[in-house]
């Protein structure tokens, strides 16, 4: 089946300037809010971000399942009756559960500055949740104009707003956490208006809602608890991290994170688009187009190793009391390569396949592999090091576990590219931590340029069968 290559093109592109404006937003904010605001302030914020990223997931697997049930259909067709409903219930059901959590929390806790954080993650939980029910069915059904202005206005506001505060000189950390809210209420706003006839459409009985519901966690379930799994291989890592060290340490971590996640978030404007496409394809079109779509995603990957000496010695520069950070950024930015093409490639795949289940069993598998790694580690070695190096370790293997079981389902070999791939990542790291910037990014720079004179010829293949694919 084809596609239209301007229709492509055109998501492609609004996908791509979303997550472009996300990415030059992130580096402004990462070089202005930890220069300003100082250490722990930082710290702090860091904190907030990192628990409304879990906040985001008491959708309980509802909007996965309708996300993944009606990936490749049109808008117009769908069932607005029944989202609707299920709109409703996630709003009043975070309501409920968000503010409960909170409640007791409060109630045991004397630390303010958590207790502050804590408050705000509910708010976050009863924005964000119901607002990736409208997300999901955008990108399912191909709206990604409609999607991609979401995204733009919620980090715009918050941009602009952080703008602000930091010119009146303000430092503290709840100021730039009601930034972020505000971009969050009005991007949620602005959601429902663009999808109001689904949002305010009138209710089908509560038993069939229900029932879809149900449908919908059975079917999203997987998808749910490998996602939330694969977000907490590096949160379990991160929490061990805040316990044993002090804020300020566990800033400095989630700032060489932030550098990586920014590359990744841009990057997944790729998954964005290709999912709802692969569905509409046949399963020998889907085959063809992965070796197609890796041999240019990877060298595009690993490129980003070229850029990040230059970008280091750039923030060297700018933000000299994070320098004892940038060494764990030399370990940590690799997990743009095993990241990105995990998100944007694999998962895509094994989603478009209907493959949850092995997604679910290998993240379920790395996530207790990291908690028993991470408590040896933080409390018998005491080594940072160690604990960073941990989180590129499991997502390399959890990638090769995943990539390895796809291969076999589209009876293709991937193994030479991997090999040649890790050598590649492993010349970074260690010439990163054992020489000069430099000289790390001259020897980087040349086996790069050997790993792309060895694809050469399968890389303009494979851009050829793009340009020629609706001809």
């Amino acid at each position: 089946m084809k596609i239209s290559k301007n229709k492509l093109i055109n998501n492609m592109s609004y996908a791509f300037f979303a997550n472009l404006v996300s990415l030059v937003i992130s580096t402004v904010l990462i070089l202005l809010v930890p220069k300003f605001v100082g250490v722990s302030n930082y710290g702090y914020f860091q904190l907030y971000l990192f628990y409304t990223t879990y906040i985001s997931y008491m959708s309980l697997g509802i909007t996965d399942g309708i996300y993944l049930r009606i990936g490749g259909e049109d808008y117009e067709s769908l069932d607005k009756k029944i989202l609707s409903g299920q709109f409703w219930f996630l709003i009043f059901f975070n309501i409920i559960v968000d503010f409960s959590f909170c409640y007791f929390y409060l109630m045991s806790s004397n630390d303010i500055d958590k207790n502050n954080i804590i408050l705000a993650t509910a708010f976050v939980g009863v924005l964000v949740v119901p607002r990736s029910l409208i997300t999901f069915v955008l990108q399912a059904t191909n709206r990604i104009k409609e999607f991609s202005l979401i995204i733009i206005i919620e980090k715009v506001i918050y941009f602009v707003n952080v703008l602000f505060i930091l010119l009146f000189g303000f430092s503290d950390y709840k100021l730039i956490i009601y930034a972020d809210l505000l971009g969050k209420i009005i991007s949620f706003i602005y959601s429902v208006y663009i999808c109001r006839d689904l949002v305010f459409s009138k209710f089908s009985k509560v038993s069939t809602i229900l029932e879809e519901i149900k449908i919908n966690f059975s079917v999203g379930i997987n998808l749910f608890v490998s996602n939330l799994s694969s977000m907490m291989i590096i949160g379990i890592d991160r929490f061990f991290i805040e316990r044993k060290w002090d804020i300020e340490t566990f800033g400095k971590v989630s700032l060489s994170l932030s550098i990586s996640n920014m590359v990744i978030v841009f990057i997944n404007a790729v998954a964005v688009v290709l999912f709802p496409t692969l569905r509409k394809f046949d399963f020998e079109t889907q085959k063809k187009y992965y070796s197609v779509i890796r041999n240019i995603l990877m060298p595009t990957l690993l490129f980003s190793l070229v850029l990040f000496f230059p970008g280091v010695y750039i923030l060297d520069q700018f933000l000299p009391m994070y320098g004892d950070s940038f060494r764990l950024m030399i370990i940590l930015f690799p997990m743009v390569i095993f990241e990105g093409k995990t998100v944007v490639l694999v998962n895509t795949y094994l989603k478009t396949l209907r493959e949850e289940k092995i997604m679910f069993k290998v993240n379920i598998l790395i996530v207790f592999v990291s908690f028993i790694l991470s408590f040896v580690i933080s409390n018998f070695t005491g080594s940072l090091d160690l604990m960073v190096f941990l989180i590129l370790f499991l997502l390399v293997i959890r990638n090769a576990i995943l990539e390895n079981y796809l291969s076999k389902l589209l009876k293709i070999n991937v193994l030479h590219d991997i090999i040649m791939e890790i050598v590649l990542i492993s010349i970074f790291i260690i010439s990163g931590l054992y020489f000069s910037r430099f000289t790390s990014f001259i020897l980087y720079s040349v086996g790069y340029l050997i790993y792309i004179l060895a694809k050469k010829s399968e890389l303009l293949s494979s851009i050829n069968i793009l340009k020629n694919s609706n001809k």
